[in-house]
């Protein structure tokens, strides 16, 4: 089935920018925003597989700005989360 129209609650916008996601166990992936709302975001990256289901990603040098995902859904080189919280590490 085609969608016609987005029919996301939340808009989201196109950026372009690298960041890490970060395993509960420390293991740190080196990916990139391709979007990003006020509820998720949506990174590419080699192997999708390698991204825990939950997973902290590092928004800003210094992870000073960190959010705690959960994936809803992944594709050949791609991830899709939802923001779980807002980590103040």
């Amino acid at each position: 089935m085609r969608r016609d129209k987005d029919h996301r609650r939340k808009l989201r916008r196109s950026v372009t920018y690298p960041v890490t996601a970060e395993s509960v166990e420390g293991k740190i992936i080196a990916c990139r925003v391709l979007d990003i709302s006020e509820t998720g975001v949506r990174i590419n990256l080699a192997d999708p597989s390698a991204v825990a289901d939950t997973f902290r990603i590092n928004l800003a040098s210094g992870h000073e700005y960190n959010r705690i995902c959960e994936v809803i859904w992944r594709s050949r080189d791609e991830v899709g989360a939802r923001f779980v919280w807002q980590d103040a590490r």
